[in-house]
């Protein structure tokens, strides 16, 4: 670990010394790539650059977290209709900003063959974006294409759910617990477009 991180200082130097452009006072719409591939839903998000600082709104719908991308191994399915919120950052350097965010999550879990809840978590989190323009040195229009990968860590803390668990059997006739979901550490990778 100790390696790792004179790497990626290096890593974001070399990649900060080719920018021709900071992208200040520009927007970016983005959509997420974990979404559809993972989760058979989709995320937009748009942001908007000054020098210094970042906003950003972002909305993700028809979400299925079900077997690896699920946290909660026990419940049939999670199914997310509705996944939004806001976010405010500072820029480290031309790409690189870390953001505060607020998210508004709606949550039906599949319980068991007969039960089902649903509820809306409010989740607050920190998160990491770094965008890359492949292009940068072209003179036409793709100069703008972005991929940006992030890493961002959500926490909920506050939740409808009632008493905070639901208590219920599994079909494998197991007792168990749900908890209101906690999507915790991930990962994404955006792509899009910077106007």
């Amino acid at each position: 670990m100790k390696n790792l991180i004179p790497v990626l200082i290096l890593v974001i130097s070399l990649t900060e010394s080719y920018a021709q452009e900071r992208f200040e006072n520009h927007w970016s719409l983005v959509a997420g790539l974990s979404q559809p591939i993972l989760m058979n839903g989709v995320n937009i998000a748009g942001t908007y650059f000054t020098k210094k600082m970042s906003f950003e709104y972002s909305h993700g719908m028809f979400l299925h977290l079900a077997g690896s991308v699920s946290k909660d191994k026990h419940v049939e399915s999670i199914y997310v209709p509705f996944s939004t919120g806001f976010g405010v950052g500072y820029r480290l350097t031309s790409r690189l900003d870390v953001r505060g965010e607020f998210k508004v999550h709606r949550f039906e879990a599949q319980l068991n063959d007969l039960q089902k809840v649903a509820y809306v978590n409010e989740d607050i989190g920190i998160g990491a974006y770094y965008r890359i323009y492949p292009f940068i040195k072209s003179n036409r229009w793709a100069k703008s294409f972005v991929i940006e990968p992030s890493l961002r860590y959500w926490q909920y803390f506050h939740s409808s759910l009632k008493d905070g668990n639901v208590m219920y059997t599994s079909n494998a006739g197991e007792e168990q617990v749900h908890r209101p979901y906690n999507f915790g550490l991930f990962g994404n990778v955006s792509i899009g477009y910077t106007f």
